[in-house]
């Protein structure tokens, strides 16, 4: 069986940020995300739901998105 679409968007999403693509500028959020690579809203979000989840992401009082305080081990880079 075929892996989840938003499963797939959450590792594409997780390389960018482990590869330092947003390093200097903020973690876009779902709208965007979908946007960016050719998805729904909705496949977005839960993209963004499961590196939340995993740590990877956490989401500030003010709702915008930053990279989870060690949550994401750069050696891991694939």
């Amino acid at each position: 069986m075929a892996e989840a679409k938003y499963i797939q968007i959450a590792e594409l999403f997780k390389r960018r940020i482990l590869s330092g693509d947003y390093e200097f500028s903020s973690i876009p959020g779902a709208q965007r995300l979908a946007s960016e690579v050719g998805v729904s809203y909705l496949t977005a979000r839960q993209a963004v739901q499961r590196l939340i989840d995993e740590k990877v992401l956490e989401r500030q009082d003010t709702g915008r998105l930053k990279i989870a305080d060690g949550g994401i081990d750069r050696k891991s880079v694939v």
